[in-house]
C-alpha cells in the first residue's frame, strides 16, 4: 500500500512538472509585467558567441525566471509560505510592521568599491563644472535608515549611516546636502511609502526644503501651494514582490503651485501634457504620475523670469522633487543617466544651467553603474 501511495505522488508531480513545461511553450511569452512595472526578459538568440561566452545561459535562465507559467501566482505561493516558515525576509523585501514593506539590502548587497567609485565621479564631475555655477548632491537616505522602528526583529540592513558620512566627507566641496538627521527628526510626516520604495511627496518636499535652505534661501512657502489627493490605493514596486495583499493602500499627493499648473515639459523631445500624468492613476505604477517616469532628458519651461536655470542628474526619486522647482526657476532640466545620450557639459552651456544638483537614493548611490560616466564629464555615446 506504501508503494502504491509513493508511486502515486511520483506520478502526480511528474504531471505537475510535465504541465508546467508545456506550459511554458504552449503560453504566448510577455513582453512587460505590469505588475513588477518592467520589461521581461525573451527567449535569447543562439550563437557561437553567446554559447561559449556564457552570456546564453544566463540569458536563458533569467528567461525561465521571468516567463515561468502563472509566474504571479507563485510569487503568492512562495510569500504564504514564508509566512507560514515565520520569515520576514520575502524576495528581498523586509515585512515590516505597521504595513510597510521595506527593501532589503544587506552588508552583502552593498558594493563599497562602486560606492566609491560613484562618489570620486560624482566629485570630478562637479570639479568640471564652470566656476560660479552652484552645484550640489542629495542622498536620499532608504527607509530602512529612517523607520528603523518598522523593520521586523531580526532585520540587518547595511551599515548605511557609515556610508552617508563617507559621502559627506568627499563631497563636501560640491555642497553635499545632509537629510538624515532632518529625516529622522520629521518621520512621522509619513516620508516614505508602506508599499513602495520611493519617498512620498512628503517626503519630496521636506527634501527641497533642506536643500533651499543649505544654500541660504527660504524655505518653501506652503500658502504658495495647494495640497491635491491623487489616489488612494497606490500598491507600489514593494507590494509587487511580495504579492501580499494585506490591505495596506499608499496615498499619492501632490502639492500643486501656480507655475506647475503652467508649465510646458518637453521629454526626450517630445511635449507632455504638464508635470502630472494623471493617465496613470488608472494603472499599476501610479508614482509614474510625476512626469509619466524616466527619461534621458526632460526640460519644464515654468514662465519665470528670474534668470535661474536647474539641472537635476537624477534617478526617479527627483520625479516628485522636481515639481518644487518650477517655483523657483525659469527652467528645469532632468537627466537620467541610464537613458541619456550627450555630453553633460555642453548640456550646460547649451542650456545656461546656473545650478546643477545631483540626486540620487542611496540604494542606488552603491550599485547603479552608469553614474561612472559622470567621472569624464558626462560623455554618454548612445
Amino acid at each position: 500500500m506504501k508503494k502504491i501511495d509513493n508511486l502515486t505522488t511520483v506520478i502526480v508531480f511528474s504531471l505537475f512538472l510535465l504541465l508546467l513545461g508545456a506550459g511554458g511553450w504552449v503560453l504566448k511569452d510577455k513582453a512587460f509585467s505590469a505588475n513588477e512595472n518592467r520589461v521581461l526578459q525573451q527567449r535569447p538568440a543562439v550563437t557561437a558567441e553567446a554559447l561559449l561566452s556564457g552570456e546564453f545561459e544566463e540569458a536563458f535562465q533569467k528567461y525561465q525566471d521571468d516567463q515561468f507559467p502563472f509566474r504571479d501566482s507563485w510569487i503568492t505561493l512562495k510569500t504564504a509560505t514564508k509566512l507560514a516558515l515565520l520569515s520576514k525576509d520575502l524576495n528581498g523585501v523586509y515585512l515590516g510592521k505597521d504595513g510597510y514593506l521595506i527593501e532589503k539590502i544587506s552588508d552583502e548587497d552593498a558594493d563599497q568599491e562602486l560606492f566609491a567609485s560613484n562618489l570620486q565621479a560624482v566629485k570630478a564631475f562637479c570639479e568640471k563644472l564652470p566656476t560660479g555655477l552652484s552645484k550640489s548632491v542629495i542622498l536620499v537616505p532608504t527607509t530602512a535608515a529612517i523607520m528603523k522602528e518598522k523593520l521586523p526583529a531580526g532585520a540587518a540592513p547595511f551599515e548605511e549611516g557609515a556610508y552617508a558620512k563617507a559621502a559627506a566627507r568627499q563631497l563636501q566641496s560640491a555642497n553635499y546636502v545632509d537629510l538624515y538627521d532632518e529625516f529622522g527628526k520629521k518621520k512621522d510626516r509619513a516620508l516614505y511609502y508602506r508599499t513602495d520604495h520611493h519617498w512620498t511627496t512628503e517626503g519630496a518636499m521636506l527634501a527641497y526644503d533642506v536643500w533651499k535652505q543649505s544654500m541660504g534661501q527660504s524655505g518653501i512657502s506652503l500658502k504658495q501651494l495647494h495640497k491635491r489627493l491623487l489616489s488612494d490605493d497606490f500598491q507600489g514596486s514593494l507590494y509587487s514582490k511580495v504579492l501580499w495583499d494585506d490591505g495596506t493602500r499608499d496615498q499619492v499627493t501632490a502639492y500643486i503651485g501656480e507655475r506647475q499648473m503652467h508649465s510646458r515639459v518637453i521629454a526626450d523631445g517630445q511635449t507632455l501634457g504638464g508635470m502630472y500624468q494623471e493617465q496613470f492613476l488608472r494603472e499599476k505604477d501610479k508614482y509614474a504620475v510625476f512626469f509619466g517616469g524616466n527619461y534621458g532628458s526632460v526640460e519644464v519651461d515654468t514662465g519665470n523670469q528670474n534668470g535661474k536655470h536647474l539641472l537635476i542628474i537624477k534617478d526617479s526619486f527627483a520625479n516628485a522633487f522636481a515639481p518644487f522647482a518650477a517655483e523657483d526657476f525659469d527652467k528645469v532640466f532632468l537627466v537620467d543617466l541610464r537613458y541619456f545620450s550627450g555630453n553633460l557639459l555642453d548640456y550646460v552651456e547649451e542650456h545656461h544651467i546656473t545650478d546643477v544638483l545631483i540626486l540620487y537614493s542611496m540604494s542606488n548611490m552603491i550599485k547603479d553603474k552608469n553614474i561612472s560616466a559622470l567621472k569624464s564629464g558626462g560623455n554618454i555615446l548612445s
